[in-house]
């Protein structure tokens, strides 16, 4: 491919990302949930006197989206990847389903077939539930979301019994044991508010004193969530309703009936493809466009306090902060990876939200990136890269030479955020641009940790030329981007022939193999895949320069690709 029509297929991504963004709205691109969409279908609202269900799109929709065995998946009309896909999404069709067979309303006409799909749904939960393993769930939210559906399907009289249930109770309790019930009307617990249905059937809980913590009428930009708010309120929520019609109208869903898991995800979307685009070395930005991106992101930083979360108005949080300032870095504008720190520091490690239960592996990885970066200079730095770079090592050898990450199903995923961070920082220890010197032992813990990340990536690779089990394209571009930050790395260059044979040849599988749909890898309160960052990581994979120079951003501090300046901002 031409430097031209490389230069074009950049720009139609980029434009296809913020040619969709709406000020009022902003924009999304992931795909629908049933979960989500089963509980859109259970809001009901009076209308000239007369109840009647308000979505009856989204409830066609989960009628035609069961199995034939009688459970749902997590996606329409697909299968589900996880066990918690399926069974969060079978547990919400379910109480979909009860909550029409009690009331029919308008939908009268559908009534006579839901006995019988409630009795196979209720016949494949079991199954599955029987052989839920639950201590290996990543889903977020999960362990205050399952028991609480659970509880209310067994006030329609459907109770079920599993090995796990005690445990899943168990973990809880853990959870809300450190949320008093005052704590969710207020802002001292706000990622709560993205699973709030998790209190649906909570009489003690009041739904009207929380409408306050809308975001442009939104729960936390979660469509579940403003569902079941709009259903437990006593009084009607305009701005609520007019969400959730947002959300089936421009979601991917396109007016089918179906939503996502999360709408809007304007900076998750932007942050990551433009900062996938710029670490690659791979980048084609118009001035118009860059100014564009600096706007939507200075003035996320103004709502979200100097910090940034998933979408405007939502809580900040770690990923995306320290993906902006990567990007701000880049720019030759200094980051602000110190209040980061201040905001989200912790003992081990930094976390991704204030109180989260496991801490994520690729939010620090890019947080570590991000101070690395950082032109900035304040006190801690040093010893918080430290903690980061031990958090991240001490991980990756607890886990037996790998990495699972609460974000993302692929363990390449992490291995990749992993191995660009890890190794631009041995750079910039190297070239000296960082103000003092690591510790002995993190400089110990780097080489060990990334010769075994490049082995185990140069070994894993199929016969036909890629990596991963759920999602070969995407995976397969994690892989190579693996290999492209650590090939100019002195512990890599006998290995280098290997290295380049193995990159050209999952560059092939690439380029021959054709997208068969949304790859499921990353993770929600189920798994969801977004065809603009699978577009961004895998053109990053196909031209990342492998022949790396040390390039300078104006800031003076080395972003470790080749550079043309034809690729440079216009």
């Amino acid at each position: 491919m031409s430097q031209s029509e490389l230069k074009a297929r950049i720009s139609k991504l980029l434009n296809g990302v913020l040619d969709n963004y709406e000020p009022s709205y902003g924009l999304g691109s992931m795909t629908c949930s049933v979960y989500d969409t089963a509980w859109v279908g259970c809001v009901a609202k009076t209308i000239a006197g007369r109840a009647q269900w308000l979505f009856p799109c989204s409830f066609s929709y989960i009628l035609k989206s069961q199995l034939p065995e009688g459970g749902w998946p997590a996606h329409p009309y697909e299968n589900g990847t996880t066990e918690a896909d399926c069974i969060l999404s079978t547990m919400a069709a379910l109480f979909c389903l009860t909550q029409h067979a009690k009331e029919p309303l308008q939908l009268r006409h559908l009534h006579e077939c839901l006995s019988a799909k409630i009795e196979r749904g209720c016949a494949s939960l079991s199954k599955m539930l029987k052989i839920w393993r639950v201590g290996d769930c990543r889903a977020v939210g999960f362990e205050v979301l399952a028991p609480a559906i659970l509880d209310l399907l067994e006030e329609e009289g459907r109770t079920f019994e599993f090995p796990a249930k005690d445990l899943l109770h168990n973990i809880r309790n853990q959870k809300l044991a450190k949320v008093p019930p005052e704590a969710i009307y207020g802002k001292a617990c706000p990622t709560l508010l993205h699973s709030i249905e998790a209190f649906h059937g909570r009489k003690d809980i009041s739904f009207d004193r929380i409408s306050h913590l809308k975001v442009a009428g939104s729960m936390m930009a979660s469509p579940s969530a403003t569902a079941s708010y709009l259903i437990r309120s006593t009084k009607w929520d305009d701005e609520a309703e007019a969400y959730l019609r947002l959300a089936i109208s421009n979601g991917e869903g396109k007016g089918s009936g179906a939503v996502p898991s999360a709408y809007p995800t304007t900076n998750f979307e932007v942050t990551w493809v433009v900062s996938t685009l710029i670490e690659a070395g791979v980048w084609a930005l118009t001035t118009e466009q860059r100014e564009k991106i600096l706007d939507l992101l200075e003035e996320s930083r103004k709502v979200g306090g100097g910090l940034i979360g998933f979408a405007p108005g939502v809580e900040p949080d770690l990923d995306d902060s320290a993906k902006s300032s990567t990007i701000f870095s880049f720019f030759g504008i200094p980051g602000f990876t110190s209040y980061i720190v201040e905001q989200f520091d912790s003992v081990e490690c930094l976390k991704t939200y204030i109180g989260e239960r496991n801490s994520s592996v690729s939010a620090n990885c890019n947080a570590l990136l991000s101070m690395v970066i950082d032109s900035e200079e304040y006190h801690g730095k040093i010893s918080t890269i430290e903690k980061i770079t031990d958090f991240i090592c001490d991980a990756w050898w607890s886990n037996g030479g790998s990495l699972n990450d609460k974000w993302n199903l692929s363990p390449y995923y992490p291995a990749m955020l992993m191995a660009r961070s890890l190794a631009e920082l041995l750079r910039a220890w190297d070239v000296g641009t960082l103000p003092q010197s690591l510790k002995p032992m993190s400089q110990a813990k780097i080489i060990p940790v990334l010769s075994q990340c490049l082995l185990r990536i140069l070994v894993s690779q199929r016969n036909d030329g890629s990596w991963g089990d759920t999602g070969p394209r995407e995976e397969t571009a994690y892989a190579i981007l693996t290999l492209s930050s650590l090939i100019e790395l002195p512990l890599a260059q006998v290995l280098r022939p290997q290295m380049l044979s193995v990159i050209d040849c999952g560059r092939d599988f690439l380029k021959k193999s054709k997208s068969s749909g949304p790859e499921y890898l990353w993770i929600e309160k189920v798994t969801y895949g977004s065809a603009n960052l699978a577009e961004a990581y895998i053109t990053a994979a196909l031209y990342a320069p492998i022949e790396v120079a040390q390039v300078r951003s104006t800031n003076g501090l080395s972003i470790s690709h080749t550079f043309d300046c034809k690729f440079g901002t216009t």
